[in-house]
């Protein structure tokens, strides 16, 4: 007898504690733990691997603005191309798609080390690493949800210190890795150590009841999309193919929710357009500054991943002792002190301040990125929490891409890295400005609509309903209720 006919619910119980089933309890903590490992790559690679551009700009005699494009392009891939990830996601599941991630970018590491030029190294690093890395990123923050419901705070933030970490273990591994063996033996070591992500993805295994709400239509995400749709939807009859596509392209979920939009706005202007780029532009005014030696320096990176990690564990305390505290007010908020923390910089004129302000700026700046999946879960639930991450990381790459650019640019056009830190400041108070004054009008707005309502539903499905985690009409049973 299936499990419709026996009238047990397909939605998978928020209890990962008392569900005895071999995917849930302990092992969504595996989950997690490959998760995080799979954040040492992903997101510490970014900060770590200086010391490898410098010597690559060394062997081609290359400019930096010519190196610089490498890291570009990774970021434009990676981040870019979020969307596309839900097609392998939900054809072929979250194992197969992270499993495909490795081995391409373990490739583009083996092929990078051949590179006759430097141009040839946008292509292997920037397109092959980027893209590969691209199907890693949203299954292996999106999963973590689906396997921990009732600590997802915890996970989420065990998750994403492995970019703090990461960046504290590779950067000395590079080092280690060129000094005994150059740049190209470095790249070669390094792709069979990012290939032990296909291990991590091992782990992955396949949920059999999880299923995704997108619009008024549920698909599996770990199996082949011929689910079909409940209480009659008309979209069941539809060929598998197309309703795999509709599903990824119907973004009408997010017109009920235009927190989200103002959210994604404030990745772009705030963690794409400033964060990303203000980690290098700490060193590099440093540098200007003749702060601290080239050993002290590399010290300070070091002192950056170490805080870093620390910062993305810092919502487990906050949400634990202030539960009222809602994810996206918190998310501005931290916008905004990064930002005051960005125009206070510029009067850090010795190397110990300087050291002080990096390490809160690492607290801080790590602590924004980890919220970035607490709010997409918060806004549209547990099963969504992929299909949100893959849209909201084309802001995060726009800003990533434009950020640095125009922080170059400031710095060029006035020879200050003051003036940078000045800019990064504007954008970052700017977006945790509008972000907590928009947030704030719309939950004054859903207040007013429950007031209005009759009380004939619980507070916890209205705001369900407010968030579009219930969007079938008939689940309520009574259609006036619904987002102001």
């Amino acid at each position: 007898m299936s499990d419709n006919e026996s009238g047990r619910s397909d939605r998978v119980n928020d209890d990962d504690d008392d569900d005895d089933d071999s995917n849930r309890g302990w092992y969504g903590w595996l989950v997690v733990l490959a998760s995080h490992f799979c954040c040492w790559f992903v997101f510490g690679l970014y900060q770590s691997i200086g010391p490898l551009f410098v010597a690559v700009q060394q062997h081609f005699e290359a400019s930096s603005v010519r190196t610089s494009w490498i890291l570009s392009t990774m970021s434009c891939f990676q981040l870019g191309l979020g969307p596309i990830v839900n097609i392998p996601v939900k054809r072929f599941g979250h194992r197969p798609t992270v499993m495909m991630g490795a081995v391409l970018s373990s490739l583009g590491f083996v092929l990078s080390s051949f590179a006759p030029s430097i141009e040839f190294l946008y292509l292997s690093m920037g397109v092959f690493v980027g893209f590969g890395y691209c199907l890693i990123t949203s299954p292996a923050l999106g999963i973590v949800a689906l396997y921990v419901k009732r600590r997802y705070v915890l996970a989420n933030a065990l998750t994403m210190s492995g970019c703090g970490l990461g960046t504290f273990v590779l950067t000395p591994l590079w080092d280690a890795l060129i000094d005994g063996f150059g740049w190209s033996g470095a790249l070669i070591l390094f792709s069979s150590i990012n290939a032990q992500l296909c291990v991590c993805a091992a782990l992955y295994r396949p949920k059999t009841k999880a299923k995704t709400k997108i619009g008024t239509m549920v698909t599996d995400p770990d199996a082949n999309s011929n689910s079909s749709g409940r209480h009659g939807n008309t979209e069941s009859n539809s060929p598998p193919n197309k309703k795999m596509l509709c599903g990824i392209c119907d973004l009408s979920f997010l017109s009920r929710n235009p927190v989200f939009l103002v959210y994604a706005c404030a990745v772009f202007l705030g963690s794409g357009m400033a964060c990303v780029a203000m980690a290098a532009f700490m060193f590099l005014r440093a540098e200007s500054k003749e702060l601290s030696s080239s050993q002290d320096l590399s010290f300070l990176i070091s002192i950056y991943g170490c805080f870093d990690m620390l910062g993305r564990l810092l919502p487990v305390p906050i949400f634990h002792f202030i539960p009222a505290l809602t994810s996206v007010r918190l998310y501005g908020l931290a916008l905004f002190f990064t930002g005051v923390i960005s125009f206070l910089s510029v009067f850090a004129n010795s190397f110990a301040v300087y050291g002080v302000v990096t390490s809160i700026l690492g607290v801080i700046i790590g602590f924004t990125f980890t919220l970035l999946s607490q709010v997409v879960k918060d806004l549209f639930g547990s099963s969504l929490v992929t299909t949100g991450i893959t849209i909201t990381t084309p802001f995060l790459a726009v800003g990533a891409i434009l950020g640095p650019t125009f922080a170059g640019l400031i710095y060029d056009l006035t020879g200050n890295y003051d003036n940078t830190f000045y800019y990064f400041g504007a954008c970052l108070v700017t977006a945790g400005s509008f972000l907590v004054i928009t947030e704030s009008y719309f939950n004054k707005r859903r207040r007013k609509s429950r007031q209005s309502d009759e009380p004939r539903h619980s507070e916890e499905e209205v705001e369900m309903v407010s968030y579009g985690e219930i969007t079938d009409s008939d689940t309520l049973q009574n259609e006036h209720v619904k987002l102001a």
